[in-house]
């Protein structure tokens, strides 16, 4: 997925399958990685909860417009390991590239 600074969070959802109605809740914790820097995103936290029940649950990385030129960067958020039947649109890894919105020259 790509979004350009200034640009609305990026959504992900992501889906566990094999989802009985008293399925348990269950959080995990993403890994980050990439090219971009703690100031141009923020997240609320690396962990993903699904409501008991729940086979879907959504993570949202909001994007920092700043007034810096940079290149395009990228935020990798993986999913553990240990997450067996659980997917980001059939990903285990999710990359968000963050197109810069500044002007090279500053007048």
């Amino acid at each position: 997925m790509t979004k350009m600074e200034g640009e609305a969070a990026a959504s992900l959802t992501l889906t566990r399958t094999n989802v009985e109605n008293n399925a348990p809740a269950l959080s995990f914790d993403l890994t980050s990685s990439g090219t971009v820097t703690s100031g141009d995103y923020t997240v609320q936290s690396l962990t993903v909860t699904f409501a008991a029940g729940s086979s879907q649950a959504t993570y949202s990385v909001t994007i920092n417009d700043d007034n810096v030129h940079e290149p395009s960067e990228t935020l990798v958020l993986t999913l553990p390991a240990s997450s067996a039947g659980m997917q980001s649109m059939g990903m285990k890894t999710f990359t968000l590239t963050i197109q810069d919105n500044d002007s090279k020259y500053v007048k």
